[in-house]
């Protein structure tokens, strides 16, 4: 019994000193959850302004526990076929626009075609129709835009005035906005960013479709454009950040939630800041010397809705059922739907 006591005695005395810190005791630290995150842009594109907004965020929310990797732009991968390594795990997050992957997941670029913002697009339940189709087709799951909203307009070399103008301008483009060269009665010709300062010097093009972005100036083609056409066509500029469903499946409900509610919390700021850079564009070209030229009421309607549906019956075409489901929900004029 007296042993028994002194035994006690002993354990009690060893709590006592631990909880005194006489006895240094070690808990183990959870170890920190390192996500891998590759981007179609470059590091310093201000198209990725918002998505390391985000990998702060969301190592701030998780005081230091959830740690996103930067692993490179398209030095790494090209941004056409950066879906493919995450979705195979070799890295767990991308950053990419539905317009570089249109015949992988042609679901995603249903988003682009309703002038809509992130905030509506979570609301109406457009974002989780493309989640799924995501899911599905590519094992990815989209967790919410690192930029949303930037305006897409026809800039050209040649003047224009009116809409007819633009009949048999030689247009550079990307394979997505060739059906709308057409529609609109230019000729399409396909040339990826690098090619076209000098296609539009040597008047290879004499117009372009393109976001209305930074990009027109730091690339020097206003050297060479002199006109910019209104109205915006009926686009946005989107960017989703996707990551790799085995990647998501392994976190707790709690880090998902915080992944996903970093970038909720981002978007109505960075929708806001895209928005505007697309009107601080026209200005800037216009200060360079270019013209900016209005559409008649009647021109500006034909000039949208060609565009619209040229885009939407090629949408309809690649994605038959999510355009179904997001043509019930989405924003999108009447009009501007085929009848």
């Amino acid at each position: 019994m007296k042993r028994k006591a002194t035994v006690l005695g002993l354990i009690f005395l060893g709590v006592l000193m631990v909880f005194n810190g006489i006895i240094p005791v070690k808990f183990a630290e959870a170890k920190p959850i390192k996500l891998t995150l590759i981007s179609a842009y470059t590091k310093d594109n201000l198209w990725n302004k918002y998505l390391f907004k985000w990998v702060d965020k969301v190592k701030e929310d998780s005081k230091g526990r959830i740690l996103i990797e930067w692993r490179g732009g398209p030095e790494v991968v090209s941004p056409f076929e950066n879906l493919t390594p995450v979705s195979k795990g070799m890295f767990d997050i991308v950053s990419n626009t539905p317009a570089f992957h249109p015949t992988v997941v042609p679901d995603g670029t249903g988003i682009q075609l309703a002038v809509a913002s992130p905030m509506e697009h979570r609301k109406i339940g457009s974002l989780q129709i493309v989640d799924k189709a995501y899911r599905e087709k590519i094992n990815l799951t989209a967790l919410g835009w690192a930029f949303h909203g930037q305006g897409f307009a026809t800039l050209t070399v040649k003047p224009v005035h009116k809409f007819a103008d633009l009949r048999g301008l030689k247009c550079r483009c990307v394979p997505q906005w060739v059906p709308v060269a057409k529609a609109l009665g230019m000729s399409p010709v396909m040339l990826s960013i690098p090619e076209t300062y000098s296609a539009l010097e040597k008047g290879i093009a004499d117009a372009i479709l393109y976001v209305l972005d930074h990009t027109i100036y730091e690339k020097g083609w206003y050297d060479h454009l002199k006109y910019v056409i209104r109205p915006n066509l009926f686009y946005v500029t989107s960017d989703f950040i996707l990551m790799n469903l085995d990647s998501w499946n392994r976190l707790s409900k709690e880090d998902q939630g915080i992944l996903v509610d970093a970038i909720k919390a981002l978007e109505p700021e960075a929708y806001e800041f895209f928005v505007d850079n697309s009107k601080k564009e026209v200005e800037r070209a216009v200060s360079l010397g270019l013209t900016e030229v209005r559409f008649s009421e009647a021109d500006a309607q034909e000039y949208v809705r060609l565009q619209f549906q040229a885009m939407w019956k090629e949408f309809k075409a690649s994605a038959p059922d999510t355009a179904a489901k997001l043509e019930k929900i989405l924003p999108i004029p009447k009009e501007l739907l085929p009848q």
